[in-house]
């Protein structure tokens, strides 16, 4: 049976590739950044475990995550609220995103902005920049080294931070050939969709040691904010529990006022 990660990644490919004969990659390189940059590292840098907030319309484990869902209300929330950082889902099929959502929140937003999606392409990496991404996800679980390191490569080459993450313990090795500034641990097995929050703390000591350190998925309460602060972590992404709660800013404010626990 084929697993959710190997059907997305098919998707993602042909839908590159489909772009691509829209607007070659030539064309698109040639293209202006309108947003200046702002460091996503320093955001995380700063005392506390600091909150990534996520925006994403659904997913696949849990469907569509928020009826009449309001982009700018939650801009709004996560900023009065205590984020350090927005997370953008731009992935369409699984997760309901766009890179359109991605400018709009950027356009909106002092915070530093992460484009969330399944970059295997130097296309997809000029194309976050051209959007106005401060920061993109590459996944370690999902590219071979040599394609890891050059997308990292080309991302820094432009300005743009990157988060790596690795799901599998033995995917950790793969720092040894490279040391990104930030790293961090999905809690979310990528096959099953099943997250298991305290596999992931147990690996914080596998990511390299001068990185920002960060605890994706599975985080929806205060203990779990204390258990990454006390674990090592200076960042959680948090998504999900953030996008169908009542009040997202209510939300977000009960995880920061406690960041520092």
């Amino acid at each position: 049976m084929t697993s959710i990660i190997s059907q997305i990644l098919h998707n993602k490919r042909q839908e590159v590739a489909n772009l691509e004969k829209k607007l070659p990659m030539s064309e698109l390189m040639e293209m202006e950044r309108v947003n200046p940059l702002i460091s996503f590292h320093d955001f995380l840098a700063r005392p506390g475990v600091q909150i990534i907030a996520e925006i994403k319309p659904k997913s696949p484990s849990l469907g569509e995550l928020k009826k009449d869902f309001d982009l700018m209300g939650f801009v709004e929330a996560y900023e009065k609220n205590g984020a350090a950082a927005i997370s953008v889902l731009t992935d369409e099929m699984y997760f309901g995103g766009s890179l359109d959502l991605l400018k709009q929140v950027k356009s909106n937003t002092q915070l530093p902005v992460l484009r969330k999606d399944f970059i295997i392409t130097e296309y997809q990496v000029w194309e976050s920049y051209v959007a106005g991404a401060d920061a993109i996800l590459l996944i370690a679980d999902a590219l071979p080294l040599d394609r890891l390191i050059s997308l990292h490569e080309l991302a820094e080459d432009l300005g743009l931070a990157v988060l790596v993450e690795i799901y599998e313990q033995n995917h950790a090795h793969l720092f040894q050939s490279f040391n990104p500034n930030i790293a961090g641990v999905n809690a979310r097995n990528l096959h099953t969709l099943k997250t298991d929050l305290d596999r992931c703390l147990t690996m914080v000591d596998l990511l390299p040691k001068k990185s920002i350190k960060v605890a994706e998925s599975g985080i929806s309460s205060r203990e779990d904010i204390i258990k990454i602060a006390h674990t090592g972590f200076d960042a959680a992404l948090v998504g999900s529990s953030l996008m169908s709660a009542p009040d997202p800013g209510k939300k977000l404010a009960e995880l920061t006022s406690r960041a520092e626990a």
